[in-house]
């Protein structure tokens, strides 16, 4: 096998190994992280741990077996890279013992994907030197028709790493289409008393006819996983015929985001008092933003606000203090433990903002502790009250903090507008 073939395995084994690996543990904590009281303890750091270095160790496995190279060669690049995407995952060093899991899982979790690989690989030049069968290596029976080799883990991996290869490629000419329709809206707030911007994305057919559009406002719209994430589902969901193509408003934070989202004088379950301007930014977004939209571009009558963790906090302030704002509330994984009234504010709002034109939608991923919680304090809430008056749906997803929107915008877009259809 030639140099770039044995690459092109080793490096596509890396990726499925890691995707493998980080999905499985999401699946893992998914079943944890509901047992009271919302935390996971000495069982789950044990299997996780088991659970990540047996699929590293089948990693590197098919990266010695499937390549011609030195089996510490073939096998390590798969430990190191579980090593680097598991450093990027923590954020850092800084992190260790010091972000609520115990010091020895910290430390475990750092070298488990290495001590795979380096085990694998004694074991292959153990087998090869003294020629006897190893526990690792599986016995495979070959047949005379030919097709035991027509789809082996061999031809399938360079399938997967094509197949990758044209994904990314089709991705990067569909975010291209959706960069090509966007237009920068900077406006000055007399009510924040400093200049505010916003990407819009436009609907593909804007320029061709004279329609009006429904409007989502994002309020992440600083973070290009979230505006770009919107956009595209929006534009995935209409060229299905699921919805029909909105126009999405993009809200820069321009680091203001806790200014901007929390209210003044809440405190934190904790006891931290926390400090913010959320009733002056929604007067910024009632009275100076959504009808500089308005002025600029066709919309129609229906507008929709969407939030993550301190955005989604400030969506459920929005909902229950100035329900007639919007039509549709999308809260991802929402920081209700950022606030002492938060909870207590949302079930007013749901007996306070009873129309059946409005829409709410909350979601959470594996966030632990008080968040999950209070969490769960307001889906009882939500449980409890006339869904005929309110729409209201609640999703779990074994996802971490910065994934749950992906699922939260295709579910909450469908789940809106199919209300509306109703």
């Amino acid at each position: 096998m030639s140099f770039f073939k044995s690459l092109i395995v080793v490096l596509s084994i890396c990726i499925i190994t890691v995707g493998i690996s980080w999905f499985s543990v999401f699946y893992l904590l998914g079943i944890f992280i509901d047992k009271a009281p919302y935390t996971v303890g000495n069982v789950f750091y044990l299997t996780e741990i088991v659970l990540t270095s047996l699929v590293y160790a089948f990693g590197s496995y098919l990266a010695i077996k499937y390549t011609k190279c030195h089996p510490f060669i073939a096998a390590l690049p798969v430990g190191l890279t579980g090593l680097i995407f598991y450093y990027i995952e923590l954020g850092g060093l800084d992190c260790v013992g010091t972000c609520g899991m115990p010091f020895w899982y910290d430390l475990t979790s750092f070298f488990k994907h290495i001590i795979a690989s380096v085990l694998v690989s004694i074991l292959f030049i153990a087998q090869k030197k003294l020629k006897i069968a190893s526990a690792i290596t599986p016995t495979y029976t070959e047949t005379s028709n030919g097709y035991s080799k027509l789809f082996n883990i061999k031809s399938m991996i360079i399938v997967c790493f094509l197949l990758t290869v044209g994904l990314l490629i089709t991705a990067k000419v569909f975010f291209t289409a959706i960069a090509t329709n966007t237009k920068t809206v900077s406006i000055y707030s007399s009510i924040l008393k400093e200049q505010r911007n916003v990407t819009v994305f436009i609907p593909s057919g804007y320029t061709s006819n004279d329609e009006s559009y429904d409007v989502l406002y994002t309020l992440d719209g600083e973070n290009l996983q979230h505006n770009y994430l919107a956009a595209a589902t929006a534009k995935i969901l209409a060229s299905l015929g699921i919805i029909p193509e909105i126009i999405i408003v993009a809200i820069d934070g321009q680091g203001m985001r806790q200014r901007d989202f929390r209210l003044k004088g809440a405190v934190a379950v904790d006891g931290r008092k926390t400090s913010g301007e959320a009733r002056q930014f929604q007067q910024f977004l009632e009275n100076e933003l959504i009808p500089k939209i308005a002025k600029e571009f066709r919309t129609g009558n229906r507008k929709l606000l969407a939030g993550h963790s301190y955005g989604a906090l400030f969506t459920a302030y929005s909902f229950t203090a100035h329900g007639g704002s919007f039509d549709g509330y999308f809260c991802f994984s929402p920081s209700f433990q950022d606030s002492n009234t938060s909870v207590m504010s949302f079930k007013k709002g749901l007996i306070n903002n009873s129309h059946v034109n409005k829409y709410i939608y909350l979601n959470l991923g594996l966030e632990g502790g008080a968040m999950r919680a209070l969490f769960k304090q307001v889906e009882t809430a939500i449980d409890t009250n006339d869904k005929e008056t309110l729409p209201a749906k609640v999703s779990y997803y074994s996802l971490p903090h910065a994934l749950i929107m992906v699922p939260g915008y295709f579910e909450a877009l469908v789940e809106f507008y199919k209300k509306q259809d109703t």
